[in-house]
């Protein structure tokens, strides 16, 4: 039988994402794509057009508020714009709105909270 050297210590195992080699090797190819493309020089160049556009969405009464810097942004659906009373669960909003944005080619990721 093997035993731990020291019976007061936790073993803890590792995780695919948490310093695994694999998941580090794909961190690090993803930094070199990003640097190499110049992604992040891309997004500071575009993010304004996409922040305006969005802004734009504020006219509707279902959008409480658009918040975010270039492509890090949040769209707020609201059921009132006035005291930002959220919408029943079960209208599902965030999952019809990404599914129609996802047909037409635009990644989003709707949450709940």
């Amino acid at each position: 039988m093997i035993s731990a050297p020291d019976p007061d210590v936790l073993f803890t195992n590792g995780y695919t994402y948490s310093g695994h080699p694999a998941a580090c090797a794909a961190g690090l190819k993803n930094i070199e794509i990003l640097e190499r493309e110049d992604l992040c020089g891309h997004v500071r160049k575009i993010g304004p057009y996409l922040e305006k556009r969005l802004a734009e969405l504020l006219d509707l009464p279902l959008v409480g508020d658009v918040l975010g810097k270039c492509f890090m942004m949040c769209v707020e659906n609201v059921a009132d714009k006035k005291n930002k009373a959220l919408l029943l669960d079960e209208i599902n909003i965030g999952k019809r709105i990404s599914n129609h944005c996802e047909a037409r080619g635009v990644p989003v990721r709707p949450s709940g909270i």
